[in-house]
């Protein structure tokens, strides 16, 4: 009869183990598809950015130019992006790039860890299957107890790690895969161990539930975005990030004499009738509204792309080359 108790044990135990390496999958599958989508994304945005910046320009100088900068921006941009699309559980697994980042992963990872420890301390299986073992003897409770702070509460503890910081001119999306990669074998080595507490049998094998209780709450499993989820934030993840791409661009100009080509235009030029504006743009602006009009394609691409984010004024001016 006991042997009979002890086999459906061992059977049942094994049905959650199955349990655990298929959420492991799964989530898995899951951070694989937030890092497709991100790529997408990435990809759509900056080149829709080098598109346009080819009319304003259309010097392949420009071109090759934006082409160098983007593994840089893509890395700069990384932090924000990333998180957003997986969520605060992509952190985990965000490359760290600045000391800014450090900071920020570093107060995730509290957060994180103490959000963990409430839900371990929590877990009324944890407690209701330490007291069955400690039914069995003392030494056998005090050796439970032990166990599963140490290899379940302790090594399931969310590590938002600076060693999985990537090496210089590894992509976002690559350092992203690499930790995901690093976090599911880390997992794997779990849940075999766990495993192995089910052929060992006797007071370890009674830990198993807990183990598998705690497991499924996991920040990687539980906050692992649906493929749907995932899938439907491509659009507006685009546009977040080829606005992020032109807000850095924007930086690069030359403000104060963009502020004087406005101050002309809106201060002097349009107060003009037809004719002293033509004369002002011959004598005087010329290379004003040479630069202006070379930027007509990007106010109409933010017109047309952008209306509820930016407010674009539309410019009509005279082209002295016409």
């Amino acid at each position: 009869m006991a042997e009979n108790k002890e086999l459906q044990q061992k059977v049942d135990h094994t049905a959650l183990i199955v349990q655990m390496t298929t959420a492991a999958n799964l989530a898995a599958h899951r951070w694989d598809e937030v890092a497709r989508i991100y790529t997408e994304a990435w990809d759509s945005a900056f080149t829709t950015h080098l598109d346009v910046i080819g009319k304003v320009r259309a010097q392949k100088e420009a071109r090759a130019k934006a082409a160098l900068d983007r593994i840089k921006l893509c890395l700069e941009l990384a932090s924000v992006f990333l998180p957003m699309v997986g969520g605060p559980a992509a952190v985990a697994m965000a490359p760290i790039l600045t000391a800014r980042a450090r900071l920020f992963v570093g107060t995730m990872e509290k957060k994180a860890q103490n959000m963990w420890k409430s839900y371990a301390a929590e877990e009324p299986i944890a407690s209701k299957v330490l007291a069955e073992v400690g039914k069995r003897s003392l030494a056998e409770g005090k050796s439970a107890v032990e166990k599963v702070q140490k290899d379940i509460i302790e090594k399931l503890a969310p590590k938002y790690q600076e060693a999985k910081a990537p090496p210089a001119n590894t992509t976002p999306v690559k350092a992203f895969k690499d930790n995901n990669a690093l976090t599911r074998d880390a997992m794997n080595v779990w849940l075999n161990d766990v495993a192995q507490w089910n052929v060992a049998g006797g007071w370890q094998r009674m830990l198993i539930p807990a183990a598998h209780a705690l497991f499924l709450k996991h920040p990687w499993i539980r906050l692992a975005p649906t493929v749907e989820a995932t899938q439907a934030m491509l659009k507006d993840l685009t546009r977040y990030i080829e606005m992020a791409v032109w807000f850095r661009w924007a930086r690069t100009l030359n403000e104060a004499y963009w502020q004087k080509v406005q101050d002309w235009y809106y201060k002097d030029y349009s107060v003009k009738n037809l004719n002293d504006r033509r004369q002002m743009v011959e004598n005087r602006a010329r290379h004003m509204v040479i630069d202006a009009l070379d930027y007509r394609p990007l106010i109409i691409h933010f017109g047309y792309n952008f209306r509820r984010q930016e407010g674009v004024r539309q410019w009509t001016i005279e082209d002295p080359s016409a």
